[in-house]
């Protein structure tokens, strides 16, 4: 099977940053040893340790794999969309399903992007697999954002069937 994933560069994020002047070998080196001892992405150990922004990494990721970037945060998921993978995907993955037209299915990404995952992806969904490159914070706050409303939404349901409870025993009707 072709791979789905083309990088437009063979080289690593580290070796990407350097070549944009973001950062020097003494921060790589640093950043290679939080990657291990944190159990952290590169990007994150570079953007935890203050060398980069979350928008610098995702920049030269979405250069490295031509692929578009999106802020997610601002992106309004749907129910249909984000419960059609499972939430263990989108945390092994670290992505967010932003929309799906027919068979076409759009993710935003910030986690490393894989075959591995393409493949996942189009084996859960059935559709073919669309990504945009994306910051953790943006990936994670729309997440958050989507089942905060999930949240908000099921405690005003429960808010007002206790309202009709509460008016059913006032007006003696059930």
């Amino acid at each position: 099977m072709e791979s789905p994933i083309v990088k437009k560069s063979e080289k690593r994020l580290g070796e990407l940053l350097r070549m944009e002047g973001l950062v020097n070998d003494e921060q790589v080196a640093a950043a290679l040893m939080r990657q291990q001892i944190e159990n952290e992405l590169f990007g994150e150990a570079m953007v935890n340790l203050g060398f980069v922004t979350e928008y610098d990494v995702a920049r030269i990721v979405s250069k490295q794999f031509s692929l578009p970037f999106i802020d997610a945060q601002t992106y309004i998921l749907t129910r249909d969309v984000i419960e059609s993978v499972p939430p263990v995907i989108l945390s092994k993955y670290q992505i967010v399903p932003l929309d799906k037209i027919d068979t076409a299915m759009t993710f935003a990404t910030c986690g490393p992007i894989t075959d591995e995952m393409v493949n996942e992806l189009r084996a859960i969904t059935g559709c073919d697999v669309y990504l945009f490159v994306s910051t953790v914070s943006a990936v994670r706050q729309a997440i958050a954002n989507f089942y905060d409303s999930l949240n908000s939404t099921s405690e005003t349901n429960e808010e007002d069937g206790k309202l009709q409870q509460t008016t059913e025993e006032h007006t003696g009707q059930e």
